[in-house]
């Protein structure tokens, strides 16, 4: 697993893109006034990224942008959505997560989502007004599909600064959220889903699609597992999922965490590159020696000691990063398979990401992933290459038992 990294630079007590500006007051009705017709008199900027961290190419835009929502890749395959960073369309109030959160319920039929995803940083501050915001805005979508969280630094410590460990996740979101309990295979901790395992058993529904049984499938093709790791996961948190991962050896997984995969498609590791690769887990506080469980791990860490040697796994997926805000590596495990592993982070767009979110479908043969992604803010989708793709999946999710009817060009 390594060696303990000392920690050579800290984050200060703010920590990424906390900024006192960008703590605002739940919304207030308030009179409009009249809109100024002084040249001089520039508009208000919207809030979003604070302007003490934006990077030279701020705002960031996507390109190759088309009207309406993407085309399925596969309608007979299953589709996980995936809400990257929501940190500041949570500090700043605005209507984007509402927007993500009820395009995702409506779509749920259509699409076959079998589950929300979260890339943590859910909050900027980690105030019980912002967990608040954060729960409400999601409506009846938890209801409706399984929702799985997963925490950032910005979600921990004393105004979201990440100096300490401390969260007020379980003080929103008790194991009564998830509310198939059968899907809830693990947690690390009794009454806490910040670390915790998930199993999705799936079968073959008519017509060949695939289809999620929470409850149970009488003939299942496979089990898809998501580990949903907290920030920046000590060593109490891994050694918790090598055990609850060995209990399920068949299980086609998914590595949910924050911060893993850096913007020039490297995993995070400060063993060989330290700050030269920003924002790096094992600078905060959080990862100071003697903390409570042990050392801190970044994404190399976590490749070594969870994920290269784990025949099941064929795909991570972590936020965190600025810059592009969006990159991919493919690598080979120790027993053959591929792992993809995918940034995606929209904070370096106005209005901290525009409402973007991912789409990620599984072809109805298992052999394919592809994602997509669409601003239901905008109504835009984004062609551009690290935006939307399609990759192998190897080996497959599971084994041909029998003729499929025709996925036409997939």
């Amino acid at each position: 697993m390594g060696r303990l990294i000392p920690l050579v630079v800290l984050v200060s007590a703010c920590g990424l893109g906390c900024s006192r500006t960008a703590k605002l007051p739940p919304k207030t009705e308030a009179p409009e006034l009249p809109a100024s017709t002084d040249p001089t008199v520039s508009a208000p900027e919207p809030c979003g990224l604070p302007k003490e961290i934006r990077e030279p190419h701020f705002p960031l835009e996507l390109g190759q942008t088309s009207a309406g929502e993407p085309a399925r890749f596969d309608p007979a395959g299953l589709t996980l959505a995936v809400l990257p960073d929501t940190q500041y369309y949570v500090a700043c109030r605005s209507e984007h997560l509402k927007r993500q959160a009820a395009f995702v319920e409506k779509q749920a039929g259509v699409r076959n989502i079998i589950a929300t995803l979260t890339l943590g940083d859910l909050t900027d501050h980690n105030s019980a007004e912002e967990w608040l915001f954060f729960r409400e805005n999601l409506g009846s979508l938890p209801d409706r599909v399984p929702f799985l969280l997963v925490t950032g630094n910005h979600d921990h410590g004393k105004a979201g600064s990440a100096d300490r460990r401390e969260t007020k996740l379980a003080d929103y979101f008790s194991l009564d959220f998830v509310k198939s309990k059968q899907l809830l295979a693990a947690t690390e901790r009794p009454a806490d889903l910040e670390n915790a395992y998930y199993r999705f058993p799936i079968e073959r529904g008519e017509n060949g699609s695939l289809r999620a049984c929470p409850e149970g499938c009488k003939a299942p093709l496979f089990s898809l597992g998501v580990l949903a790791l907290g920030w920046s996961p000590n060593e109490r948190s891994v050694e918790w999922a090598k055990k609850t991962l060995s209990a399920y050896p068949k299980d086609r997984r998914i590595l949910v965490t924050h911060a893993y995969l850096y913007d020039d498609g490297t995993r995070y590791d400060f063993r060989t590159r330290g700050t030269e690769q920003k924002w790096n887990p094992l600078a905060y506080w959080t990862a100071r020696e003697g903390s409570e469980g042990g050392r801190s791990f970044d994404g190399e860490m976590l490749w070594e000691a969870l994920v290269r040697d784990d025949p099941g796994f064929f795909l991570t997926l972590s936020g965190h990063v600025l810059g592009r805000g969006a990159a991919r590596l493919t690598s080979e495990g120790a027993q053959g398979n591929l792992v993809h592993q995918v940034l995606a982070n929209y904070q370096m767009l106005r209005e901290g990401g525009l409402g973007y979110l991912r789409l990620l479908e599984l072809s109805r043969d298992g052999a394919k992933l592809a994602m997509r992604t669409y601003s239901p803010s905008l109504h835009l989708s984004s062609h551009e290459p690290e935006q939307e793709f399609t990759l192998p999946i190897s080996p497959p999710l599971f084994r041909a038992q029998e003729p499929l009817p025709s996925a036409g060009a997939l």
